[in-house]
């Protein structure tokens, strides 16, 4: 099955940026994660406890991950220093959470958690990619408006 957060965390996750796993050191120490490989998932989520709301914030912060892959994918391909291309690597890590954080209602361990439970609960891929396509739409219909607005001023 095709994850939908695939191709949006392919180049993240290339510089491992974006590879959920669990992090005992973390919970142990109670510091804030560095990245998401440090950031335990939340338990239990499935399609049948997440609600619409969660879906949403999930598309949110992952339009949010990728534009910090965006952001730092030619300055890092573009580093030919292995210490430099490792503190940025490093603050990209550390962005992409800050970026998650700031969506509104879904944390890093949600965001982790359904980044693992799209990869088997078909049901819930399935209402992901259906909000990642009505994001799509909403997108598209935006820019349509801002540029009759823009036709309007130049005029």
């Amino acid at each position: 099955m095709k994850s939908p957060i695939a191709y949006a965390l392919t180049l993240a996750v290339g510089f491992g940026l974006a590879t959920p796993s669990f992090a005992q050191e973390t919970a142990q120490t109670g510091a804030a994660p560095a990245n998401l490989s440090e950031v335990a998932p939340a338990e239990g989520v499935r399609n049948d406890t997440v609600d619409d709301a969660k879906i949403r914030s999930f598309v949110e912060a992952l339009a949010a991950v990728q534009i910090v892959g965006k952001h730092y994918t030619a300055r890092i391909d573009g580093e030919e220093d292995g210490s430099k291309r490792a503190e940025l690597i490093d603050l990209a890590n550390s962005d992409i959470v800050r970026a998650i954080e700031t969506v509104k209602n879904i944390t890093p361990a949600d965001y982790v958690a359904i980044d693992q439970a799209v990869r088997t609960d078909e049901a819930l891929n399935t209402r992901i990619l259906a909000a990642l396509d009505e994001a799509a739409k909403e997108a598209e219909r935006h820019q349509e408006v801002l540029q009759q607005e823009i036709e309007k001023v130049e005029r």
